[in-house]
């Protein structure tokens, strides 16, 4: 597992804690992506005009990363044009991580329990998520994916 992250390594230190007081899973900090392998575009967004638009290309990761590939890299993200030059179904989208006191543990109680499903189920990634998506899994037989 990697964690691919438009926001700089050093500030993410954070959420792997949090990763792994939740689930006693250790992800080294050398398997943290930043933005420097995002693509930079120079638009903005109108709500923060001074924070750069980034892009992931999947690509651009698979040349890095040798043995990922369409078939077993899926994109968790919190906004979709961060996916635009990688195809469909190979992302998924958050409103946010961290849930708030009223929705409980957004991360694990949502997402965690959506990739144990993906990894259960033995599919490659794009297939699995254009069958089952984000929030709204189908019962699939194992045998028949």
């Amino acid at each position: 597992m990697y964690i691919w992250s438009s926001t700089m390594r050093r500030n993410f230190s954070r959420h792997l804690e949090t990763i792994r007081e939740g689930t006693s899973v250790h992800l080294d900090f050398s398997r943290i992506v930043d933005q420097a392998l995002c693509f930079k575009n120079e638009h903005f967004l109108l709500k923060k005009p001074k924070k750069p638009i980034l892009h992931k290309n999947l690509n651009t990761f698979f040349t890095i990363f040798l043995g990922t590939n369409y078939e077993n890299t899926l994109l968790v993200d919190d906004m979709p044009y961060k996916s635009l030059f990688s195809p469909p179904f190979n992302a998924i989208f958050l409103e946010r991580f961290y849930g708030s006191k009223v929705d409980g543990d957004y991360l694990f109680e949502t997402i965690f329990l959506y990739l144990e499903a993906l990894y259960s189920f033995g599919m490659y990634v794009c297939k699995f998520v254009e069958s089952n998506p984000f929030k709204r899994i189908r019962h699939i037989l194992p045998s028949n994916p």
